[in-house]
C-alpha cells in the first residue's frame, strides 16, 4: 500500500529571506563550561537587482546582542556569494531541492585574540515558512559545537 508523502517546496534563498523571519533555538559547546546557550535571531530582508542584504538581530541567553549585516550576489540560478564583517573571506551558497548550503570562516574574539572558526550551515525547508538550520563549527578539523535552530517566516 502506498502512502502519501508530502514533498517539500523548492527553497529560493531570495525569496525565503525578502521580508521578516524569526529563528529559535540552541548552541551546543563541546568545550566551554556552558555546554548549552539558547539562541534567537530576527531576520528582516530584501532582494533587489540580483543583491539579498538582511538585517539581522542576533540574542543569545548569555551574551550581549549583536546585529550583523549580511550581503549577498546571486552568481546563478542556485548559488550565491556573500559578504559579512565578521566573516573572514567570501561566504558560499548553494540552493538544491529543499536545502540550502553555507561555508564560511567565522571571526569570533576569544581573550582579545581573534579566532576562525569553520561554519558549516544547512538549512531544509519542510513548509512554505519553516525550516531547520543546523550548523556544525569547526576548529583544526574538530566539530567543537553545533546549533540548530528553526526559522519561522513571517507574512
Amino acid at each position: 500500500m502506498k502512502k502519501n508523502i508530502i514533498i517539500p517546496p523548492n527553497f529560493v534563498f531570495e525569496e525565503y529571506f525578502n521580508g521578516r523571519v524569526k529563528a529559535t533555538g540552541q548552541f551546543k559547546n563541546y568545550f566551554l563550561k556552558t555546554k548549552v546557550e539558547y539562541l534567537q535571531a530576527d531576520f528582516f530582508g530584501t532582494f533587489k537587482n540580483n543583491i539579498i542584504t538582511i538585517k539581522e538581530e542576533f540574542k543569545s541567553s548569555i551574551k550581549k546582542p549583536v546585529n550583523r549585516l549580511w550581503t549577498f550576489s546571486k552568481i546563478t540560478k542556485d548559488e550565491y556569494i556573500g559578504r559579512e564583517k565578521n566573516i573572514a573571506g567570501l561566504i558560499t551558497a548553494k540552493s538544491e531541492l529543499n536545502m540550502f548550503t553555507m561555508k564560511y570562516n567565522f571571526l569570533i574574539k576569544v581573550k582579545n585574540i581573534k579566532v576562525s572558526l569553520k561554519i558549516c550551515d544547512k538549512m531544509y525547508l519542510y513548509e512554505k515558512n519553516y525550516l531547520v538550520n543546523r550548523s556544525v563549527i569547526k576548529k583544526f578539523g574538530f566539530t567543537i559545537g553545533e546549533i540548530v535552530m528553526l526559522y519561522t517566516k513571517k507574512n
